[in-house]
C-alpha cells in the first residue's frame, strides 16, 4: 500500500545506533545525577530498615508502627516528588513475595528475612533515569541466605578458560 501510494522506505539498521551510544558530558552529568539520587533513595530505605527494631514476633518496628512494603514505597515516592522525579513503584519485597524479582511487595518487614529494594527513577526535566537494586538483611543473616548470596557469587565468577566453549 505504502509503494502504490508513491512512499519509498528506506531502512538502515545502524541508523541512530551510534548516536545511543555515546553520551556528550551533559548527558553524562544527567546521568549521573539520576543515579545519585536514586542511589540516596535506596540508602534512605535501607537505613529504616536497619534502624528498625523487630517485635517479638520478628516484625521490623519505626516509630511505633509496623514497617511494610507499602509504608517504604510511600516514602520513596515522597523522597522522588521532592527531588524532582518520576517513578513506577519501587519493589520493596520481603519474604516469600521476594523471590518473584517483580513482585512490588506487601505487607510487613521482618528481622532475619531478605529484602529486596529496587528502584529506578526518571528525571521528569532530563527524562535520564537511574536505577539500583540490593538486597538486605535485617539482623543476624540466616544459613539459608549465608548459602543462596555464596551461590549466586559463585555463578557470576567467571569459568577458566579451558571450560568456555
Amino acid at each position: 500500500m505504502i509503494r502504490r501510494a508513491g512512499i519509498e522506505v528506506e531502512y538502515d539498521p545502524d541508523l541512530g545506533v551510534f548516536d545511543r551510544r555515546q553520551k556528550n558530558e551533559e548527558e553524562i552529568s544527567w546521568l549521573q545525577e539520576s543515579q545519585q539520587v536514586t542511589e540516596e533513595a535506596v540508602e534512605l530505605v535501607c537505613r529504616m530498615i536497619a534502624n528498625s527494631s523487630p517485635n517479638a514476633n520478628g516484625v521490623l518496628m519505626q516509630g511505633g508502627r509496623s514497617l511494610t512494603s507499602e509504608n517504604l514505597r510511600l516514602l520513596v515516592d515522597q523522597f522522588f516528588l521532592e527531588k524532582g522525579f518520576i517513578h513506577r513503584p519501587a519493589i520493596i519485597a520481603g519474604g516469600p513475595p521476594a523471590a518473584d524479582c517483580h513482585n512490588l511487595g506487601w505487607g510487613e518487614l521482618k528481622t532475619g528475612s531478605p529484602i529486596i529494594v529496587d528502584i529506578f527513577p526518571t528525571n521528569r526535566e532530563t527524562h535520564y533515569c537511574g536505577d539500583c537494586t540490593r538486597t538486605v538483611v535485617h539482623g543476624d543473616v540466616p544459613d539459608e541466605v549465608v548459602r543462596m548470596h555464596a551461590a549466586v557469587a559463585a555463578a557470576k565468577k567467571p569459568l577458566p578458560r579451558r571450560l568456555r566453549r
